[in-house]
């Protein structure tokens, strides 16, 4: 395991401590790949899924969206999660 393995590692373990997790990753695990759908593509990206309500509510993000954000129709979970 290289060191940006390493880092992002402690990173999720601190996202899980702190409960803003929207989901169960594994311990061994550093994200989730998501199918993204946007207007011009489809793409799946290793991401790490977080809680919106720390953010603030859906829409008021969905309304703040900028640039290539705008694109992004739909993000699913794909079959694969990335140890």
């Amino acid at each position: 395991m290289g060191a940006w393995e390493r880092a992002l590692m402690r990173i999720v373990q601190s996202l899980r401590e702190a409960g803003i997790l929207s989901e169960y990753i594994g311990e061994s695990f550093i994200g989730r790949t998501y199918k993204v759908q946007a207007d011009i593509f489809e793409s799946r990206m290793l991401l790490i899924p977080l809680k919106i309500e720390f953010f603030g509510s859906p829409a008021r993000i969905e309304s703040r969206k900028e640039g290539y954000l705008q694109l992004i129709r739909k993000v699913t979970p794909a079959e694969k999660i990335y140890p």
